[in-house]
């Protein structure tokens, strides 16, 4: 599977292995892996994790810093 077809964010468990932050489309990818494991598999808690990544983009990494941050703080996980 080459790197356009594969998912940028994966869910194994609770555990999200982002594979990639090099363009905005991540942000969706992490966001339904979140959502899958919270709404869909009831975890309340994950681990993220950030595997291989080569070249990270503010486009990318922000918005989910902004998200974990979001999550952590309304689940007092702070």
């Amino acid at each position: 599977m080459n790197r356009f077809n594969s998912p940028l964010a994966t869910r194994e468990g609770n555990v999200i292995t982002i594979h990639s932050l090099q363009n905005y489309n991540c942000v969706n990818s992490f966001i339904r892996a979140l959502h899958k494991g919270y709404k869909n598999a009831g975890y309340e808690e994950f681990v993220v994790q950030f595997k291989d990544i080569q070249g990270i983009f503010p486009n990318a990494a922000v918005p989910i810093a902004g998200l974990i941050d979001f999550f952590r703080k309304e689940n007092n996980l702070v």
